[in-house]
């Protein structure tokens, strides 16, 4: 059986990411869904990259309206 985590993602730091992710992976969730509206962020795109290829992280592209994060 798969744990599920649906998850909306704000734009944060990139070893938060991977402090993020490894934590949900240690509590068991085996896949997750990010909603990523960061751009410009080579670092923040590499790391996501890394989980989509070992499977854990699925990455959808959000596109916030200019000058709004929510």
């Amino acid at each position: 059986m798969t744990n599920f985590k649906l998850t909306f993602f704000p734009p944060i730091i990139e070893h938060q990411l991977i402090d993020w992710v490894e934590h949900h992976r240690m509590v068991g969730v085996d896949k997750m869904v990010i909603y990523n509206f960061t751009k410009d962020n080579p670092a923040m795109e590499d790391h996501l990259r890394h989980y989509q290829k070992l499977g854990i992280v699925d990455v959808l592209q959000w596109k916030i309206p200019k000058g709004r994060y929510y």
